[in-house]
This record gives C-alpha cells, structure tokens and sequence, in this order.
C-alpha cells in the first residue's frame, strides 16, 4: 500500500503560520513551508516518485483537492 502525502495548516492563535506535509499515518511532518503552494511545488516530484497520492487540505483543515501520481483510472483513454 502507498502511502499519501497530506498538506495541512499549522494555525498559532487562529492564524495560518506554515503548512506542513505529513505522510499518511505520520504524525511526524515530513517538510514544513512558508505557503501551502510552495508546499505544493515542493512534493509533487516526491509523489510521482513514490507513485503515490497528495491530498490538499484547506485553511480549516477540510478537504480542498487531490492529485494523484499512480494508476490513475481518468487518464486511462476509452
């Protein structure tokens, strides 16, 4: 099984500090960022490396978007 990466907020005092990605299941951060698009630039070469998935999380920690580096069935031409 791959395993994904995570970008999510670090709030101090309800404001957004840095982003940080995180493999699933790690509470430990891989890579902590300044802006989540710099957090984004950063490990997309790492997931299509490791064939995995990064999942985007928004300023309250919910779902915002996912890009997936693997076997991705939509890119399969019908």
């Amino acid at each position: 099984m791959k395993k994904n990466q995570h970008i999510v907020p670090i709030k101090i005092d309800w404001k957004i500090e840095w982003w940080r990605v995180l493999w699933e299941w790690n509470s430990k951060p891989s890579y902590i960022t300044k802006t989540q698009k710099e957090a984004i630039d950063l490990w997309k070469d790492i997931c299509k490396n490791q064939k995995s998935e990064l999942i985007i999380h928004d300023k309250d920690n919910k779902f915002r978007d996912r890009d997936s580096y693997w076997n991705d069935p939509a890119n399969i031409p019908w």
